[in-house]
């Protein structure tokens, strides 16, 4: 990414819209979270990535920013069910295995699979 503010900011518009379907997928598929409700954390991580994108020191290729905003997107997931009540423990054995591992697992889960020829959702689990 070039250093010119306006570069950089489109560029990382460019590198999000490239990575949403993946976030949108995890959000869904691996933390479980209702439609709108992953719609709207996929409104703020695109915030907080064009706010993370301004900073000094900040890498400036897909291949360096991709995997700080899957690891966010998977952060965010995961955040959303340590905040729920115990008797709304997630039921689906995928959200668990998320759950489980942690964020950072998944995220260099979802990193590699895409690295691998893309990731699809689980059967019958269309986006």
């Amino acid at each position: 990414m070039s250093g010119n503010p306006t570069n950089r900011l489109k560029n990382a518009e460019q590198i999000f819209c490239r990575t949403l379907p993946l976030i949108h997928s995890a959000l869904l598929h691996h933390y479980g979270l209702p439609r709108t409700e992953a719609r709207e954390m996929e409104g703020c991580l695109h915030d907080w990535f064009v706010a993370f994108v301004r900073r000094p020191g900040t890498p400036e290729t897909l291949d360096l920013l991709r995997p700080h905003l899957l690891s966010m997107a998977c952060n965010a997931g995961h955040v959303y069910w340590s905040g729920k009540p115990v008797e709304e423990a997630p039921s689906d054995g995928n959200v668990r295995r998320s759950l489980s591992l942690g964020p950072q697992r998944i995220a260099v889960e979802l990193e590699k699979a895409e690295e691998d020829g893309g990731w699809d959702p689980p059967e019958g689990k269309k986006t």
